[in-house]
């Protein structure tokens, strides 16, 4: 009978559906909905994020950004920043390694807002009413990144903005940057500029590097080189 019980106990242990996570680990959310709304809105507000969120609409999944199967958040290896410098730096400067996990939007009910307020981007002659409002964003980004020490990670962070400010660098992986190419011959196009180091404190997580990754960051670091940036340290410069 003890045998049977305890064949049992083994069988209900091994068919549970998701891992049991140590209590220093990532805490257990099974969408990245779940982690922003437990970490970071619910603590903050979104008041710190969006002006006047109480006139927004209910948030909805935006297609255009995560077109893959992205790792949710209780399936990132946790990795703690382990480098008494506390500095970090890209493993290259281009866009290669950079991916979206979770993005959302919401709309601001544009019959209620203030007209005063810096989310209504059109108010009526009269000036007593919004007409027209803008739309607020919010998404998961990662990328790699190396620390002093030579330890890599891949860093999670949230960007929150309205689509009215979107700008060229509004979606680009920390540390990295663009310039306008000169004389180009189409507008709009643009040319990899070097990176800068950043504190850990910027990113809201840190975890393994994911399948894939080193390949992609000995490639990158490669054709970088190529192109005509050198190293300072461990930035890439021109």
């Amino acid at each position: 009978m003890l045998k049977y019980f305890m064949l049992m106990v083994l069988l209900a242990a091994c068919a549970s559906p998701e891992p049991v996570r140590l209590p220093s680990s990532t805490p257990y959310q099974r969408t990245w909905h779940e982690y922003v709304f437990n970490n970071y809105i619910e603590k903050n507000g979104l008041e710190k994020y969006f002006p006047d969120p109480e006139y927004m609409h209910a948030w909805q999944e935006n297609g255009d950004f995560v077109l893959n199967n992205p790792l949710p958040p209780y399936k990132v290896q946790e990795k703690a920043f382990s480098c008494k410098v506390r500095k970090l730096y890209p493993t290259h400067p281009s866009q290669a390694t950079k991916e979206y996990l979770y993005a959302v939007y919401a709309m601001y009910d544009h019959g209620k807002i203030p007209p005063s307020s810096y989310a209504c981007l059109r108010k009526n002659p009269t000036g007593r009413f919004c007409v027209r409002a803008a739309t607020a964003i919010m998404a998961v980004m990662s990328d790699t990144y190396e620390d002093e020490c030579g330890n890599y990670y891949r860093g999670y962070w949230l960007v929150t903005y309205l689509k009215s400010d979107e700008s060229m660098g509004t979606l680009f992986a920390k540390g990295r940057s663009a310039y306008e190419k000169p004389n180009a011959q189409f507008r709009g196009e643009f040319v990899e500029d070097g990176t800068h180091f950043l504190a850990p404190k910027e990113f809201m997580l840190f975890g393994d590097l994911v399948p894939g990754d080193v390949a992609k960051i000995r490639a990158e670091k490669a054709r970088a080189l190529r192109s005509g940036f050198r190293m300072n340290g461990k930035l890439f410069v021109k």
